[in-house]
């Protein structure tokens, strides 16, 4: 059994279609909006805008629930931070997250009316010095949602876009650097490499520690010099293996006179005046959401 960790898959629809330059581009400006958004209309937005291209590129989170459950711990304890309060609640203080901004324009009140007293909102007392701030949870939501949207956009962003248009899609981004001694082809070669090694790697040290844990390793035992002799037999073959691999890459790049000449690429469309409309009507668009919502 092989580790998912590359979620693309094979599609026709317009989010696939679209550019790897473009959809990068869009990641970076919606993750920016969502750590900018303060007001619940805002990121109500999001997430409407999110489930659309979720829906449209056919995202499938079951598929992907391996990686998603470290992200629902963390949601988790965001929330359970925020919604319980410890201590003198007269003392303390929450900020308050409106359902629409008091400022439309930058400079103005930011949207979050802070520095309310605890004592003064909904508060619940549980037992001792535990109590339930309603402020609290909400703003806990608040933020879960924010790493949600995050983690969901870039699922989009994976499962639209193979590893290898990702790639070329930064390296044509970053190509103009080069003009100034910027050596981004290496840069965006290693990425590549690592793309594509990564998974394999995991796969690989999976596979050695159960031919291992066949053979008699012991990697849950309590003795200290027998766990960590297991755990040898399983690092030496794998950091073998993978500079023996790395050998061979080496070799296989030299014999292609890697950094002889210009990369060329298989498939190199170029961005349409129309593509690159729909894209800057995007970004302006999530620009004011984050900055008036």
């Amino acid at each position: 059994m092989h580790s998912n960790l590359t979620t693309y898959t094979p599609g026709n629809d317009v989010i696939r279609r679209a550019d790897a330059r473009a959809k990068i581009l869009l990641m970076i400006v919606f993750s920016i909006a969502v750590l900018c958004v303060k007001s619940w209309i805002g990121i109500l937005l999001l997430c409407i805008g999110c489930a659309i291209c979720a829906h449209v590129a056919k995202l499938r989170l079951a598929q992907s629930l391996p990686l998603l459950v470290p992200f629902t711990v963390m949601i988790a304890l965001l929330v359970v931070f925020n919604a319980f309060v410890i201590g003198d609640a007269s003392r303390m203080s929450v900020q308050v997250i409106p359902l629409v901004p008091q400022s439309s324009f930058i400079g103005g009140d930011a949207g979050i009316a802070a520095g309310q007293s605890v004592a003064q909102l909904h508060i619940l007392p549980l037992f001792g010095s535990l109590a339930l701030s309603l402020e609290g949870f909400l703003r806990g939501l608040f933020l879960s949602l924010r790493l949600a949207l995050l983690v969901v956009a870039s699922l989009v962003l994976t499962t639209t876009t193979s590893s290898t248009q990702i790639t070329q899609g930064i390296s044509l981004s970053l190509h103009p650097l080069s003009r100034f001694g910027i050596q981004t082809r290496d840069a965006c070669t290693v990425l590549s490499i690592a793309l594509r090694f990564i998974p394999e790697t995991i796969d690989q040290f999976q596979d050695i520690k159960r031919a291992q844990r066949s053979r008699g390793a012991q990697f849950n035992s309590s003795n200290l010099t027998s766990k960590l002799k297991s755990w040898q037999m399983v690092f030496i073959p794998l950091f073998a293996s993978m500079f023996r691999k790395a050998e061979h890459l080496a070799s296989a790049m030299d014999a292609r006179c890697y950094g002889m000449g210009e990369t060329t690429y298989l498939h190199n469309a170029p961005l349409h005046v129309s593509r690159i409309m729909a894209t800057l009507v995007l970004c302006v668009l999530l620009i004011a959401i984050a900055i008036i919502l």
